[in-house]
């Protein structure tokens, strides 16, 4: 049985920029190459292609109730925080999915952030096994670089891995405080 594996998302935007981001529509990705290149590149159950119609947005009416959506389901262990100063945005759900169909419209989300972030090399988003400790990479979405092939833990950036560690520990601990 397959566990559910760690969203982690870090973006840098401005106060006005992300308060605009979260009151817009979601909107569906393109099907473009790189989407393409990405799913074929995942080991999956079944030999699914993947089609327009898959990279559906959240049927919500903004992004901010998606975020609600997660919050508001206690078993994810969701945790967004803002850092004005870094003007730093982190959105960490520790329990997302094992399924590569359901985190679609998550990595649809992220993507989106990608119009409106500032210009960072720091940032990124990662969906991998945190909790679980396996090695195994759903995505990897770098905002600063071309789309590489990553596969494993030891494809993404040594930094990267160990700043989305760090963050989903500390919101574990928060999340564990909290009760």
């Amino acid at each position: 049985m397959s566990e559910p594996h760690s969203f982690f998302l870090r973006a840098t935007i401005s106060p006005e920029r992300l308060q605009a981001f979260l009151q817009a529509a979601p909107r569906n990705a393109e099907l473009t190459a790189a989407w393409l290149q990405w799913w074929n590149s995942r080991e999956k159950y079944g030999d699914q292609p993947l089609t327009a119609s898959d990279l559906q947005a959240y049927r919500c009416e903004t992004n901010q109730a998606i975020l609600e959506m997660w919050r508001n389901d206690v078993r994810t262990g969701t945790v967004v925080s803002y850092d004005e100063p870094t003007q730093c945005w982190q959105v960490g759900i520790v329990m997302a999915s094992e399924n590569y169909l359901e985190i679609l419209p998550l990595l649809v989300f992220a993507q989106q952030l990608q119009d409106e972030k500032l210009p960072s090399e720091d940032d990124f988003a990662l969906i991998y096994p945190f909790f679980w400790g396996d090695s195994n990479v759903m995505a990897y979405m770098d905002y600063s670089a071309p789309q590489a092939a990553v596969q494993s833990t030891a494809d993404v950036p040594a930094d990267k891995l160990a700043h989305a560690d760090a963050q989903l520990t500390r919101m574990l601990d928060m999340l564990q405080q909290a009760d």
